[in-house]
């Protein structure tokens, strides 16, 4: 009997009879739990695997418990129809009946409740997996520093490097909810196991590059960044934008989107194409929370019956698209409280036409559909092969697995050396978006380098992408540069970053603040400047005679850089004066330039 294997201590304290659990003369439940080994988990939390005894017949069911934040032991799911408890608190002495067997369990292996990238580290003495002398990349904050370790990635019931899947458990909610399609039609499927099968494979996705159009190579290299997240992450060079695929109703844009980033097909698991915008703010992140180191689709914005309708979904993107591409927690209300989640995820967006913010639109990489149009010969190709993105994605995830420590160090080399060619005079036109489609040239890099590992010829594929790109920013910045007022050729933002830096406005430290009222200072991350004192040094670098305060305070709270008082006037009232509260993260956002610290005291 599996009861007799159990510790003395327990069979003291317990009794199994007839396939009932009792405490002295008290009877609990018709089962009981014994604990096999402690599972080491990447934040590191207190995961013990377990099996549920059922019955007479000792019928044995698998379970995982987390400790840390259990206060009774739930049954598996499987195992629920069969488990009976006879006592009120039988929840609560079944905990206690198993934290009893814990002294001395073995901690061997690791537990994973997420899709995505995990960073699994080598504990002191003794490791849960082989092969664990490869030094970390800097997680920069993402779960601290260790000596030795190695990227994973779970894709649901399957886990990559697949010789590393034997020693992981992966929760039973995401192996059955999320899950790269396998079962891939005869007339497209893929020998994934052979060399040749995966070469054919990276040929076909070789021929959609050659077609050489912007939109294409825009959503293939969103794809790779959403899967390479965290890896981008964890050298510290988040990919701070969302891809924004525009267009009129006909063009393609829900075709476009669910062929390429609705990479666990619905049916299988949850599709990405599974949220819009007339959800509420509340239900909208819901759905986003449950998507990790992977690209989510939103489908789609479009103008509603009433304009009341139109401008509740532009607010809701506009929120989300600020607070995802800055990587914050974002704040809904639901019900009578208050909820902040942040996007774990890469978020694409259809929408039938662009904001007409330039803030917002400065955070995304805008794929116009109008604009460069898909060719029948394109759709074709897709209609032919419409699980190609699947294939790829699958292979695409085993190869980076593999090559996790390597891709880091490429994607930091990368970006250093582009900043450093940009030089300190350097910012571009719209700064903020070269360096969105430059990370969208690093994971083309990354492309070229698998390409290569499967010696499938590249030639001079990475410059026609390049120039891909090219177009994409160039349509892009034309778009930005019309959402400004008409006859400015200024950024409000950008030159207020340009007055600090330059000193022409007087600032005081914070310590000053007590003393006297300043015109200008900065404070708790805020930039309190009064309107007269902002419009008179805007006066001194801007050519505009139309300038006014009413200008300026349209500008400020039509990009989002304000904090205003309950009053929803423009200034906020301190110490007798009213000034503008600016935000300085929101104002660096829009400007694309960082203020530093020379402007303080």
């Amino acid at each position: 009997m599996i009861w007799d294997t159990l510790p003395e201590r327990v069979r003291k304290h317990y009794r199994w009879e007839s396939g009932e659990l009792y405490e002295n003369k008290k009877c609990i439940s018709n089962y009981y739990i014994k604990p096999i080994r402690y599972l080491n988990h990447p934040e590191g939390k207190t995961i013990v695997q377990f099996q549920c005894i059922v019955g007479e017949g000792e019928e044995v069911y698998g379970g995982v418990a987390q400790l840390s934040q259990a206060t009774e032991l739930a049954v598996p799911e499987r195992a629920a129809s069969r488990c009976v408890e006879f006592s009120r608190t039988a929840g609560k002495e079944l905990l206690a009946f198993l934290k009893l067997q814990l002294p001395g369990l073995p901690r061997k292996g690791w537990y994973l409740d997420a899709v995505g990238w995990h960073w699994l580290s080598g504990p002191e003495g003794e490791t849960a997996l082989d092969g664990l002398e490869r030094e970390e990349p800097d997680l920069n904050g993402l779960g601290g520093s260790f000596s030795r370790g190695r990227w994973v990635y779970c894709a649901g019931r399957d886990v990559f490097p697949e010789t590393l899947s034997e020693e992981i458990l992966v929760d039973e909610r995401v192996a059955g909810h999320f899950c790269i399609r396998k079962g891939l039609p005869a007339a497209v499927s893929f020998n994934f196991g052979q060399f040749p099968g995966e070469a054919a494979l990276l040929e076909k996705v070789k021929e959609l590059i050659f077609f050489g159009h912007p939109v294409l190579c825009a959503c293939l290299l969103y794809l790779i960044t959403g899967l390479l997240r965290r890896l981008f992450f964890s050298v510290n060079v988040p990919p701070k934008f969302l891809l924004y695929i525009s267009g009129d109703t006909g063009t393609y844009k829900t075709t476009l989107a669910n062929y390429f980033f609705d990479m666990y097909q619905g049916g299988e698991g949850v599709s990405f194409a599974s949220a819009d915008l007339t959800s509420s703010e509340a239900a909208l992140q819901g759905v986003i929370s449950q998507f990790k180191d992977c690209t989510f689709i939103l489908d789609d914005l479009s103008r509603g019956i009433r304009s009341q309708e139109t401008a509740r979904k532009e607010n809701s993107l506009n929120n989300l698209i600020r607070t995802a591409a800055n990587c914050e927690e974002r704040y809904v209300k639901s019900g009578s409280r208050i909820q902040g989640e942040m996007a774990g995820c890469q978020l694409a967006v259809t929408a039938e036409y662009t904001l007409e913010v330039e803030s917002i639109m400065n955070r995304t990489v805008l794929a116009d559909l109008n604009r460069m149009p898909i060719s029948r010969e394109v759709l074709r190709f897709l209609a032919s092969d419409p699980f190609l993105i699947h294939g790829f994605s699958r292979l695409f995830i085993r190869w980076s697995a593999e090559n996790g420590e390597e891709i880091c160090r490429y994607i930091r080399a990368s970006w250093e050396g582009y900043r450093m060619d940009l030089g300190d005079g350097d910012a571009g036109s719209i700064p903020r978006l070269r360096d969105s489609i430059y990370i969208l040239a690093i994971s083309c890099g990354v492309l070229m380098d698998c390409f290569r590992t499967y010696q499938v010829e590249t030639g001079e594929m990475d410059q026609l992408v390049w120039e891909a790109l090219q177009r994409i920013r160039q349509e892009q910045e034309r778009q930005l540069l019309k959402m400004r007022p008409e006859g400015t050729g200024y950024n409000i933002a950008r030159e207020i970053v340009a007055l600090l830096h330059s000193k022409k406005t007087a600032v005081v430290s914070s310590a000053a603040i007590k003393v006297r009222a300043a015109d200008c200072l900065e404070r708790d991350g805020y930039l309190y400047i009064t309107p007269d004192s902002l419009l008179a040094a805007l006066g001194t670098v801007v050519k505009d005679e139309n300038l006014t305060k009413n200008k300026i305070s349209a500008y400020l709270k039509k990009n989002h850089l304000l904090e205003m008082d309950k009053s929803k006037d423009s200034t906020v009232k301190w110490n007798g004066i009213r000034y503008y509260k600016i935000n300085c993260a929101a104002l660096e956002e829009a400007a694309g330039m960082e203020m530093g610290k020379r402007f303080k005291g």
